[in-house]
Parts: C-alpha cells; sequence; structure tokens
C-alpha cells in the first residue's frame, strides 16, 4: 500500500499499467520507446508484471533519452 499527502493544489498525474509479461526477452527498443512515450505524460507510476530489473533500466533511459529526469 501506497500512502501519498498530495496538496490540494498540486496538478499530480498517476498512472498503473499493467504492460502484460514486461521484460528484456519480451520488448524491443522500439516497444521500450513506444512505452516511455506514454508513461512520461505521468508524474507517478506503477507497472505490473515487471518480469526483470533491466527492463525497467531500459524503460528509465528511454524517458531520460526522452528529456525527462529521473
Amino acid at each position: 500500500m501506497l500512502l501519498l499527502a498530495v496538496p490540494a493544489w498540486a496538478d499530480l498525474t498517476v498512472a498503473s499499467w499493467n504492460v502484460r509479461v514486461f521484460s528484456t526477452g519480451s520488448r524491443n527498443d522500439i516497444e521500450i520507446g513506444l512505452i516511455a512515450e506514454r508513461l512520461e505524460q505521468f508524474d507517478l507510476i506503477a507497472l505490473q508484471e515487471v518480469k526483470d530489473e533491466e527492463v525497467v533500466e531500459r524503460t528509465v533511459g528511454a524517458l531520460a533519452s526522452r528529456g525527462q529526469s529521473y
């Protein structure tokens, strides 16, 4: 369980996404880029069915290459 205290004036966008078997072997660089394109719209993201850490690192790298800081 995650509890967040956010001021009423804050404009926070939250996403929860079941990417369906999100693993290094299941996604190529183009797919990671498309996923990153969707994720950059949100401030807080929860991903389900993450199978390995490398795919998360690749996704963060794709987000960073799009000008996002993490």
